[in-house]
Formats: C-alpha cells, structure tokens, sequence
C-alpha cells in the first residue's frame, strides 16, 4: 500500500465532500494508524494528546465508514484500504491518477511527475504547500473582497496584493478561501507565516527549496534572481503572512527592523519584473515602500479589510443566540468585527446563556479578555507618542480634529502628525470628514479598553506623561 497516496486521495475526498481538506492531526493519525503504530506513538510524534488523537481518529472512521458503506475502526482501516481498488473504486471512471511529492498533485492522462527535475508546469497539477497554514472551520461573507481579489489575480494579472487589517480581522481566512476558489489557474500555491521574523535568506531559501533547484545561491541579490525566474517559469500563487512582524516594536508603523529591510528588495523585484505569478501579502499595517510601489502604477494593488457586513449575523446565529432584533446593536458595538463577535458571542453564551438583551444591560462595554490579548498585543508595540494620541483620544467624548489634539498633548505638532498617519497605517483610528475639517476617534471597542486597562487613575483632562 502506498500509504501517501491513499492519504492524498481521502484528503481530495473529504475537500469534495466537506470543503475541507485534512489537517495536520488528521493526517498524522491516518498515516500513523497505516502504519499500525498505536494512539500513544502517534500523540507523541505529533505533540497533541492521545486523547486528542483519539477523538480526532473516531471522526475520521465514521467519515471512512460512509464513504466505503462499511464499519470502519482503527482495527480494520489498514485491511479494508488495502482491499479496495482506490483509484477506480472511489474515484469512479476517471483517467486522473493521484501521488505525492510532499504536497497534493493531480496529474491527468496518467501523467506522473520526474522526481528528478522540476515538474512540468500544469494547472491541473497544482502542487499545494500548505501545511502551516491555519484552519478556519467557519468562514463568513467576504464576496466582495474575494471577487475583487479573483478579479486582481486572474483578469488584472496584479503581481503583487497586500491585503491589510487590524488583528482578527480575516485577513488570513480570506486569503485561503481565495484559493478553494481559483486552484486550477496555478501551478503552485503556497502558503508561509512569517510569525517568527525570519530572515529574507531564510524564507527565501525556505521558498527555493519547493521548486527542487540543483542549487540554491549564497547571497541575496541571486536568490531573488532565482526566486523571479521560478515565478517565471510556473504560475506561482504565494501567500506570506504577518509582514507586520518584520518591523520594529514600539516605533512608527512600518519602520522595518534593521536587518529585515532587504524584504523591500523581494517585494520591488517581485512588483517590477515580469512574471505570470501572484503573491499576497498580509499585514496589520502599512509601510512606505508598499505604498509608493501602488502610487507609481506598478501591477501592486492593496485591499483594506474592515468589519463584516450583512454576513455577521452568522456569527451570532452560530452561538445560537436569542434576541435577533439586538442583534444589530451588539454587531455595530462591536464593529462587526468578526474576532470580537465571535468572542463577545461566546461570552453571551457562557454569562448569559446566549440572552442578548441581559448582555447589553450591563453597565459599559465589556471587553472579552481573548479580545483584550490581542489588543494588548498591539498597544505593546505602539511607539510611546502613539501610545499618547490614544490615550488622549479614549478620554474625548466626541471626534476631534488634529489642531485641537496639539493644545492637548505635550508634543510638537509633527510629533503628533506623524503619528497620527502611524496609527492610521495600524487601522487603529476611526476618521470622518466634517465642513469643519477632518476628524479622528476611537472605535467604541478600542476606548474602552484604554480606559479600563489604563485610564481608571488618571483624571479627565489630557494625557501628557
């Protein structure tokens, strides 16, 4: 039995069925029982618990079990595989045959990848890396975007895309619902995080490595040059995500780290030279570079994710929560924010049995404490003079302008403009424009959890220390 192949075929299976394809435990526990090691050597390879595993093997015998209309347990899995005629028996009348070379590969007309050169550039083989990408078992709304993105990547032909937002926004949820929608226009589609700040010679030779070259060149400026001629030579859809952490805490918005900044030169090159591949980049700000690249008409495009719309009802009729016509007050107090809803709506759950209108007779907003972590995590990497603006701003009862911000906060007024933009790149301030000029304030959400995390001791008068 070619374990691999069987498990790529159940993971196109279970995509069909479900719209899902397996996860790293999944897969890891189908491997591992093929391989007849127990529950507790699998837990062990693969850092979860046994129970864990348990629980996440029983869902794959009862899904084995309805495809193949017979009982399937960890016992007799290995056997009833092996007696099955996979390629014809499951996959019906088909001239596709499927293998594996570390990711997902349909090859049609029983043609079969050379393990020994670059494979041959079809897009009914796309090659999947996906493994470190994250799971999103629910997905809501987001058409527009997606159909916008569809409309960059396949008609537009934009090479390079950042797609930005505040944390919990969706920004990595979209990007990877985009792919179930447009695989067959690539050869590759790859997802890497950059959660770690990787240096660019390692994500650059981590991205290298997938297209098997004889070999990988020391210095930067020939990886580049050799990454561009892959984008080249195959239609390449790559996704890098948390660009956000290849920049320096506590300082303006995309001020990089010093020994990431080469990252710009990737993204130009990437930007300027001519290719049929797209990548997407995801980010919780903006920086310069990126947006000069946009202005100067290059193929570079951008897409700001806000607040859900319609679709966040969703997210409350998941948690099963009563009172609909609040629904809209609780989704505009929160923004629409799907991270927050979610959260918020898993706390209404738990504190109030899923009653909307005892949740909003409590006297302020309540901040759910997964949404205060995260919050905490960007304020932690505000620069000190941001960290000032919004200080100033959670305790204004209403939007103010910038002038008036300047006889408030004991700054310079570029001081104060400067960061003004920065906070803006962080999709951290709420702007309007009036007869009188523009105006800036915090979201409902942000305020309050300025004011209860930081502002209960301080008078309400003005933030200057």
């Amino acid at each position: 039995m070619d374990i691999a192949q069987v498990v790529n075929i159940l993971d196109e299976l279970l995509f069909d069925k479900t719209g899902s394809h397996l996860d790293f435990i999944q897969k890891s526990v189908l491997e591992g029982t093929l391989q007849e090691k127990t529950y507790s050597e699998i837990a062990l390879k693969s850092g979860y618990s046994e129970s864990h595993v348990a629980d996440t093997a029983s869902d794959l015998w009862k899904f084995l079990s309805e495809l193949l209309g017979e009982k399937v347990r960890k016992a007799n899995v290995k056997a009833i595989l092996e007696k099955t005629n996979f390629s014809s028996a499951i996959l019906g009348n088909t001239s596709s045959h499927i293998t594996v070379t570390n990711n997902i590969n349909l090859c049609p007309n029983n043609t079969y990848p050379n393990n020994n050169s670059p494979p041959t550039p079809l897009k009914s083989s796309t090659k999947l890396h996906l493994n470190n990408a994250p799971k999103f078992p629910y997905f809501y709304g987001r058409n527009n975007e997606l159909s916008t993105l569809k409309d960059w990547l396949i008609n537009q032909e934009i090479r390079l895309i950042t797609i930005f937002g505040i944390s919990g926004i969706g920004k990595t949820a979209t990007a990877l619902h985009l792919i179930n929608e447009i695989p067959q226009h690539f050869d590759y589609i790859i997802y890497r995080a950059l959660y770690f700040s990787p240096s660019l010679t390692t994500t650059l030779t981590n991205l290298l490595q997938i297209f098997s070259p004889p070999e990988i060149p020391n210095d930067i400026e020939s990886k580049i040059n050799l990454f561009i001629d892959y984008l080249t030579q195959y239609q390449c859809l790559i996704i890098l995500d948390d660009i956000q952490n290849l920049f320096t805490p506590q300082k303006l918005a995309g001020t990089w780290q010093t020994d990431r900044t080469s990252y710009h030169l990737l993204f130009q090159a990437i930007a300027l030279s001519s290719h049929h591949s797209n990548i997407i980049l995801l980010s919780q700000e903006k920086w310069l570079e990126i947006q000069q690249l946009e202005k100067a008409n290059y193929p570079v495009k951008s897409l700001i994710l806000s607040g859900l719309d319609s679709d966040a009802t969703e997210i409350l009729h998941h948690q099963n929560l009563a009172n609909q016509e609040l629904w809209p007050q609780l989704i505009t107090l929160y923004q629409s924010h799907p991270l927050w809803l979610e959260l918020t709506a898993e706390l209404i759950g738990e504190l109030s049995a899923g009653n909307v209108s005892e949740f909003l007779e409590y006297q302020g907003l309540i901040v759910p404490e997964g949404v205060r972590s995260h919050l905490d995590k960007k304020w932690q990497k505000l620069a000190p003079n941001e960290q000032k603006i919004m200080l100033q701003l959670a305790q204004e009862t209403a939007p103010i302008g910038i002038s008036k911000i300047t006889h408030k906060i004991d700054l310079v007024a570029t001081e104060i403009v400067n960061s003004i933009l920065s906070l803006k790149m962080r999709f951290l301030l709420e702007t309007e424009t009036t007869e009188n000029g523009n105006l800036i304030s915090l979201s409902p959400i942000l305020k309050e959890y300025i004011k209860s995390r930081y502002l209960l001791n301080l008078p309400d008068k003005g933030y200057n220390n």
